[in-house]
């Protein structure tokens, strides 16, 4: 008697979870499913996600960001943003800024910049034209925690850190609306993002390694 779910989604091995006899699989190609398709930025376009309102974190609040990123193209870039992360966000009423970006330097490292502070993801080179899974996970009775290809590669106290809220993200640059509503938009990315997640929620580390090869079905 044996039970292969076969959902694992990487690697060589499917794991019995019936009585551990697990089988070692060759010429192994995982089907991801729902399967969705990768967004291709040249250096001269970006998104622009409008209704971002309803997808925020307060400064009291724990969340979790996360996507796949590829690219062969060093910085300076931002993959993802709500604002610039430094003193040129407006404050709020909260004493926080609540501005967020992920951004590649010219080394190709990946950092998170929020109220004028800098969150190295680590000296990884991300910019070897392969996939990497990057998330984030801020829990308030804890830490601020890095991850890459699903692997904790930084671990910050959350002092001074507030927030990702604001009505509009910005996926491909680095984006910022001035207090008269005014829209800039630089630093734009040349590379591949998919599958692009914003919780209001701490995702454990275990989920973090399991669900990278899951992509979120919203009509279930």
């Amino acid at each position: 008697m044996g039970y292969w779910p076969m959902n694992e989604g990487n690697g060589n091995l499917a794991k019995d979870a019936a009585r551990f006899k697990h089988i070692t699989l060759d010429n192994v190609n995982w089907d991801i499913y729902p399967n969705t398709q990768s967004y291709i930025f040249n250096g001269s376009n970006y998104l622009s996600f409008t209704n971002a309102s309803k997808s925020i974190f307060s400064s009291t609040m724990d969340g979790t960001i996360a996507f796949w990123m590829k690219s062969d193209r060093v910085g300076p870039a931002t993959l993802l943003s709500n604002g610039k992360g430094d003193t040129t966000d407006p404050l709020t009423t909260s004493g926080y800024r609540n501005k967020w970006a992920f951004d590649l330097d010219a080394n190709g490292t990946l950092s998170l910049k929020a109220e004028n502070n800098s969150y190295s993801f680590g000296s990884q080179n991300m910019t070897d034209g392969k996939w990497h899974h990057v998330a984030v996970v801020l829990k308030r009775k804890g830490n601020l925690s890095m991850y890459v290809d699903g692997v904790q590669s930084q671990n910050y106290p959350i002092q001074g850190l507030g927030g990702f809220s604001g009505s509009t993200v910005f996926v491909g640059g680095r984006g910022q609306i001035s207090p008269s509503n005014q829209v800039s938009v630089d630093n734009l990315f040349t590379g591949q993002l998919d599958d692009v997640q914003i919780w209001n929620l701490a995702k454990q580390s275990n989920q973090i390694e399991e669900d990278r090869f899951y992509e979120q079905d919203f009509n279930t």
